[in-house]
């Protein structure tokens, strides 16, 4: 049998498992090193097409945050992606980690990336395993 048809679906887990394990790894740096503040969501982004940024009744996706650092400065900050988004609902109160530096670096609280990240890992080693499995059986 052709290792190839093995070799894609287990690399595809692993990378898979790997874009979780980022997301996770980068969540935790930012909470462990970053500044808690609260942020209002203040709307979608502006001109952005509606598959990136959208109201929905309530909810916002991908929404703009706007807060206030320690050291005086307001920033907005869009959040959120196509391919992670995020969901808030209109002019709500949200918990965000920033990077002192730059705080347009930040994490929201309670939003599911957390658990979008485990979800990644548990489910791309899980495919690599049972190919795995299913390789060790065939060979």
């Amino acid at each position: 049998m052709d290792m190839l048809a093995f070799l894609v679906p287990i690399v595809t887990g692993l990378v898979w498992a790997g874009n979780g394990l980022y997301h996770l790894m980068y969540d935790n740096e930012v909470r462990r090193r970053g500044v808690r503040t609260e942020a209002r969501v203040v709307g979608p982004v502006p001109g952005a097409p509606a598959s990136q940024s959208r109201s929905r009744g309530q909810w916002v996706i991908n929404p703009v945050l706007s807060f206030t650092t320690p050291d005086g400065r307001t920033v907005q900050q869009a959040v959120g992606s196509r391919k992670r988004p995020v969901r808030a609902r209109s002019n709500a109160q949200v918990t965000v980690f920033h990077v002192p530096d730059d705080p347009s670096e930040l994490v929201i609280d309670g939003h599911g990336v957390r658990g979008r990240a485990y979800t990644d890992i548990v489910l791309g080693l899980s495919l690599a395993v049972i190919v795995g499995v299913l390789v060790s059986r065939v060979a």
